[in-house]
């Protein structure tokens, strides 16, 4: 049986208790205290509210774990609100759709499904669109006995144009979406590993020396370093939510600072 969290345990937001033990039992049932800790620090993050189910957490069997890990889950409507509270969205160029011809169309009227869809996110401060291509073949979901499921099979070109916006919109706003998946691209995995998905790799685990102002100087450089020489930050953000939680309760300043430099870093990464 899961423990109930202690309120001391639980990342800091603006939930009070009552509302952090209703999101435990309903929102994010089973999960244990570091799957809450970082589902409270996404909700937080991503300023989404799990009470009207803007953001959510669903429990999938992971293989290669060999149990239930928690996946957190973004509608697309939430992404759009994330990206436009950015002020740095400028809209969207598409969906297109193509067959398996490669013809790219702005609206599909076959019956039968498209190939592929994609969709350009727009920001302000970028010369290009982001883009996201989605293949029919690698998202559409079925049922455990091998066929479509009735969504994909009814409406197969929203279903995959929506799995191509989310794809555009995380590559034009990286460090507001990063580790957030719609449930429209991850159920395709079903029982199968959750390798494609950022996971909280203990390589990607950054201890914190001491809860010190030294100690959280050594952890926002370590993590900091660490994102720069690797080139990604969704793994990192990931795997050390709920320390970054309690540094941004503890050193705000220096949290906001940390944020900051990596967002920097990942903007200028995106740009070159």
């Amino acid at each position: 049986m899961i423990p109930v969290p202690k309120k001391s345990d639980i990342v800091p937001a603006e939930f009070t208790t009552e509302q952090i033990e209703l999101i435990r039992r309903t929102i994010a049932p089973g999960a244990s205290n570091d799957e809450l800790n970082l589902f409270l620090y996404q909700a937080k993050r991503t300023g989404l509210d799990p009470l009207t189910r803007q953001i959510y957490a669903v429990k999938r069997w992971n293989a290669a774990l060999r149990r239930e890990t928690m996946a957190i889950q973004v509608s697309i409507d939430g992404f759009r609100l994330i990206a436009e509270r950015s002020g740095k969205y400028a809209g969207q160029v598409g969906p297109y759709w193509c067959g398996s011809d490669g013809n790219w169309r702005d609206v599909w009227t076959d019956k039968l499904p498209p190939a592929a869809a994609r969709v350009g996110a727009l920001r302000s401060d970028f010369k290009e669109p982001c883009w996201g291509v989605a293949r029919y073949e690698s998202y559409a979901q079925k049922t455990k006995e091998g066929t479509i499921t009735k969504s994909w099979s009814s409406m197969a070109d929203i279903m995959i144009a929506k799995c191509a916006e989310a794809l555009a919109l995380r590559k034009a706003f990286p460090q507001e979406l990063s580790g957030l998946y719609t449930g429209d691209e991850m159920q395709q995995i079903g029982s199968e590993p959750m390798a494609e998905l950022p996971s909280s790799e203990p390589s990607y685990k950054i201890d914190l020396p001491a809860r010190s102002h030294d100690g959280w100087r050594e952890f926002a450089a370590t993590l900091l370093t660490a994102i720069k020489e690797d080139g990604q930050s969704v793994p990192w953000l990931t795997a050390n939510a709920a320390t970054l939680g309690l540094m941004q309760t503890e050193v705000p300043k220096m949290h906001a600072s940390l944020m900051a430099a990596i967002k920097e870093s990942t903007d200028a990464e995106i740009k070159e």
